[in-house]
């Protein structure tokens, strides 16, 4: 009997991990009023498999994060990291309108929230 041979398919994130990582990429795009359809059509997938992503279905797959980080103005390590991916939709929402803040309004802002 020969032994099975390793899987290559990496294991997916934990379900909390892969939501906030769905959250922001959702709010992301909401954010640049795109469609599910275009951003599938421009990283090089379908509108189901980023529906699944947002949804916290499934996990974006390594090789289109960069390109989908790009188009959506995110960190590519925001997909790795949870402590850099939102926890719902509305702190995915602040995070994206943070990061499109100029310098200065960013420095307001924070004096506003730090004791």
């Amino acid at each position: 009997m020969s032994a099975a041979a390793p899987s290559r398919r990496e294991p997916s994130p934990p379900l909390e991990h892969r939501r906030a990582v769905g959250a922001m990429v959702r709010a992301a795009r909401v954010a640049r009023r795109l469609s599910m359809g275009a951003v599938g059509d421009h990283i090089g997938t379908s509108s189901v498999m980023i529906h699944h992503v947002e949804s916290g279905r499934s996990r974006m797959p390594r090789a289109r994060i960069p390109v989908i980080a790009e188009l959506l103005g995110l960190e590519p390590q925001a997909f790795e990291r949870p402590s850099l991916a939102a926890q719902d939709d509305d702190e995915a929402a602040l995070l994206a309108a943070f990061r499109h803040l100029r310098e200065d309004e960013r420095r307001a802002l924070l004096e506003l929230v730090r004791p």
